[in-house]
């Protein structure tokens, strides 16, 4: 038997949630409140985007750019999977933080999370963190 995993709230999401539906629904042919809220959470749920872009499908909804699927394909907001682009802002996270690095490989392994923010930032947060993680952890601990 499937369990469901509850999907957290996240910030986008919050605020999606206390936004008044007459106010936000006037003008807006692509869907209503309740709609996007849906979408929001099935595009997080499914990795489709994280947290962070959330916030910015849902601007791109409220600016009447579309409902959140089309909003994240034009945009280009979906999060990153193993690509080539990801592997390359991994190895530039490592050889730009060298000392972070032998950290990592000396054994304090929380340090690592200095280099997933480094890749972050790099991708501008696109990437998927624990996937950021688990190359990171493939490289350094391997």
């Amino acid at each position: 038997m499937h369990q469901l995993q509850a999907v957290p709230l996240t910030p986008a999401l919050d605020y999606l949630a206390v936004l008044n539906p007459d106010d936000v629904n006037a003008g807006h042919a692509n869907g209503s409140v309740g709609d996007w809220y849906a979408q929001l959470v099935a595009l997080v749920g499914a990795g489709t985007i994280n947290d962070q872009l959330a916030r910015q499908a849902l601007d791109g909804v409220l600016a009447g750019e579309g409902d959140p699927a089309q909003v994240v394909e034009a945009r280009g907001l979906a999060v990153m999977g193993d690509s080539d682009e990801l592997v390359a802002a991994v190895d530039a996270a490592i050889e730009g933080n060298p000392d972070v690095a032998e950290k990592v490989r000396g054994g304090k392994v929380q340090a690592i999370g200095a280099l997933v923010g480094a890749v972050m930032k790099t991708t501008r947060g696109k990437a998927d963190a624990a996937t950021v993680k688990r190359m990171l952890e493939e490289r350094l601990l391997s």
